[in-house]
């Protein structure tokens, strides 16, 4: 799965306490930083995203979503010890920031610590403001499989689903977890969902391919082997189909 930091710069400000007085020279400097600094770190201009995350921070200490872009800059950046020292400094000013919760269990799940990012998202998913809920409920079923615990990856992913019926990454991930898990029945229904809200791409062709032939299904096998030959033919799922690999 692809990087899945949330724009936790621009969410977490509408998490600041009203009580905080919009002339506050400070904070406004702090935000106008973090957010040049969150889209210089899109564009990929990491230096100049690391030097307005620390104008930012400089300017309001407690700023938490400062700390918050200056981590995933970090983490961009392979540079894991500064990463994890912006997201503890962040917690440490706002430990329950929904966007920080969930971007530092990510970190910790893409660098083989998937059991520990698991609190992270739950704390994430306890602020009732939360914008995007389902994305931290996929993260961490998504981290919860790393972990071996397959179970728990389906009960976040069917959760996620209940939020957002049509959601995407949970009806992908569900498909190929209840495909692992020999449930072809559901890992079918799961994709036939999935293709007709995000349409088929080379890997989903390619796992309806094993789903149908695991059900004995021949004719909608080589629909989608069909599918999967003629759309996608320098595809490495095609390549695989071909060598005959399960």
């Amino acid at each position: 799965m692809k990087r899945l930091w949330l724009p936790g710069a621009l969410l977490s400000m509408m998490l600041v306490p009203f009580a905080v007085a919009d002339d506050d020279s400070d904070l406004k400097s702090a935000r106008i930083h973090t957010e040049l600094s969150y889209q210089y770190f899109l564009r990929g201009q990491y230096g100049v995203a690391l030097d307005e995350a620390r104008i930012a921070i400089k300017a309001k200490r407690s700023y938490a979503p400062a700390y918050n872009t200056l981590a995933m800059i970090n983490a961009e950046l392979k540079e894991d010890e500064a990463a994890e020292d912006a997201f503890k400094d962040g917690l440490g000013y706002q430990p329950s920031d929904s966007d920080l919760n969930h971007n530092y269990g990510w970190f910790l799940c893409q660098r083989g610590r998937a059991k520990d990012s698991i609190k992270y998202f739950r704390t994430a998913l306890k602020n009732p403001l939360y914008a995007s809920p389902e994305k931290a409920l996929v993260s961490a079923g998504v981290c919860s499989m790393r972990a071996g615990d397959s179970e728990a990856a389906n009960v976040f992913f069917d959760k996620a689903l209940m939020l957002k019926p049509d959601y995407p990454p949970a009806l992908w991930h569900l498909a190929e977890e209840n495909f692992k898990l020999n449930r072809p029945g559901d890992a079918r229904r799961n994709l036939l969902r999935y293709h007709r809200v995000a349409g088929e791409t080379s890997a989903s062709l390619w796992l309806g391919v094993r789903i149908e032939r695991r059900l004995g299904d021949k004719e909608a096998e080589m629909g989608y082997a069909s599918k999967l030959k003629n759309n996608f033919p320098e595809s490495r799922e095609t390549a695989e189909m071909l060598n005959g690999q399960p």
